[in-house]
C-alpha cells in the first residue's frame, strides 16, 4: 500500500510530509475554528475505543457540555454508525479537523503531520504504559513516523506514573505539559459496573469453566502465522477453559476454531472483566489487567528475539509476574493457578497506576480553556 511505503520510505516520507506540511498551512489559515467542536480519533481511525471513547462517553452525559458539538474521526464509520463521524482521509475529515477547537487522540489524529498552531487544543492520552521502545528509541522506524515523535505538540498528555512521564518527556521533546493523572479508559474498570452477564450473553458465552484471555502483542517481524507452539497451546488450554483471543489492531491473525477471536470486539475492558485470568507477553495490557487484581502470566517464548528486535524501557520478567518461555511451564502454571501470589500484581499498582482517571483532569482542562476565551 502507498501509505505503508510513505511510512517505512524515508524518501517518499520527506516529499510527503513537505506536500502535506504546505497543504495543512493553507487549511490552517483558511478554515475558521469552532471554539465549541471537538474531534476524538482513536489509533489513528482504526477503532472506536480505547481512552477517546471513555471521554466521549463522559462529556456526552456531562450537561455541562451540552452546547459542544462532537465528532469521530473513523476509517469505516460503519463500526459506530450511531454517532456522528468523518471518514480518516475524506474532505470532510480535513474540514473538521481544521474547524475543531478540541483534538481527543490516543495515537496520531492528524495523520502524522505535526502542526505548528495554538488555534488547536490537542489532548492526547496515549494507549497504555509502555514496555516495549517507543518512537526514536524504536529501530526500523521511518522518517514520517520518528519525525511525528519528535515535532508533535500536544497541549497536555496524560500519563499514569513517574515512569511513564520520564519516557513520554524524552519521546515527545515537543510537548510541555505532561500529567500523571492516569489513562481515561481505566475508568470502568475502577468502578466495577458492568454487568458481566449481558457481556457474557453478547458474546455466546456459557460460563461453566474459566474465562482466560489471551492478549499477545505484535510482532514487527511477524509473518501473520501463529507459531506452532501458540497453536498447540491454545488447542490444549480450549478443552478445560473458555478461551478469549485478542490480537494488536495491527495484528492479521487468525486462531483455531476451538477459541474465540474477539480482536474486533470493541471494548477490551469488558473482555477483561468477564474473564478470569490474563495470558499476554509485553503488551501493556497488562498494567490495566492489575487494577482488577486478577492472575496474570507472561508467555514470551520469544523473548530473546523481541529484545532484539524491538528492545524494552523494562524487561518484563522484571514485575515479578509468573513467565513462562513454552507451553508446557505455562499450562503447569495455569494448573496452579488457584494458589496465585497476588503480592506482584498489588505493587505494580503501586508504582504504576492512580487510583483515579484523567476522565475529570481533562474535562476540567476543557472547561478552563472555554473559560479563558470567553
Amino acid at each position: 500500500m502507498i501509505k505503508e511505503k510513505i511510512k517505512t520510505n524515508n524518501f517518499l516520507g520527506r516529499i510527503y510530509l513537505l506536500i502535506a506540511s504546505i497543504g495543512y498551512y493553507i487549511l490552517s489559515m483558511l478554515i475558521p475554528v469552532d471554539k465549541k467542536l471537538m474531534l476524538f480519533c482513536s489509533f489513528s481511525g482504526r477503532k472506536f475505543n480505547d481512552s477517546p471513547r471513555v471521554i466521549y462517553n463522559e462529556i456526552s452525559r456531562d450537561n455541562s457540555f451540552a452546547n459542544y458539538k462532537l465528532i469521530w474521526v473513523i476509517n469505516n464509520p460503519n463500526i459506530a454508525p450511531s454517532i456522528k463521524s468523518v471518514k480518516m482521509g475524506s474532505l470532510k475529515y480535513y474540514w473538521s479537523l481544521f474547524r475543531a477547537r478540541y483534538w481527543v487522540s490516543n495515537a496520531s489524529i492528524e495523520r502524522l503531520i505535526p502542526l505548528k498552531t495554538k488555534k488547536h487544543i490537542y489532548i492526547n492520552t496515549w494507549h497504555g504504559i509502555p514496555l516495549k521502545r517507543l518512537g526514536i528509541d524504536q529501530a526500523h522506524l521511518g522518517f514520517i513516523v520518528e519525525n511525528w515523535y519528535q515535532k508533535v505538540s500536544f497541549s497536555v498528555l496524560t500519563c499514569c506514573s513517574e515512569y511513564d512521564a520520564k519516557i513520554f518527556k524524552h519521546i515527545f521533546p515537543n510537548t510541555a505539559n505532561i500529567q500523571i493523572v492516569n489513562l481515561p479508559r481505566n475508568l470502568p474498570l475502577l468502578k466495577k459496573d458492568l454487568f458481566k452477564e449481558d457481556i457474557f450473553k453478547k458474546l455466546g458465552i456459557i460460563h461453566d469453566r474459566k474465562i482466560i484471555l489471551y492478549a499477545p502483542t505484535f510482532r514487527d517481524y511477524s509473518d501473520n502465522k501463529l507459531p506452532k507452539m501458540v497453536i498447540d497451546l491454545l488447542d490444549d488450554l480450549s478443552k478445560k477453559y473458555v478461551v478469549l483471543v485478542r490480537a494488536h489492531y495491527f495484528s492479521q491473525l487468525s486462531f483455531p476454531s476451538n477459541v474465540i477471536d474477539v480482536s474486533k470486539y470493541s471494548d477490551v475492558n469488558e473482555l477483561m472483566i468477564i474473564s478470569d485470568a490474563l495470558i499476554t507477553d509485553y503488551s501493556s495490557i497488562l498494567f490495566d489487567y492489575a487494577i482488577l487484581t486478577k492472575p496474570i502470566f507472561l508467555f514470551v517464548y520469544d523473548l530473546e528475539k523481541y529484545l532484539q528486535y524491538r528492545g524494552f524501557y523494562k524487561m518484563p520478567l522484571s514485575l515479578s509476574l509468573p513467565y513462562s518461555l513454552d507451553k508446557d511451564s505455562l499450562e503447569n502454571l495455569l494448573r496452579n493457578m488457584d494458589n496465585y501470589n497476588y503480592k506482584p500484581i498489588k505493587q505494580i499498582n503501586s508504582k504504576y497506576q492512580q487510583d483515579n482517571t484523567s476522565v475529570a483532569y481533562i474535562k476540567n482542562f476543557i472547561k478552563k480553556d472555554d473559560f479563558s476565551r470567553n
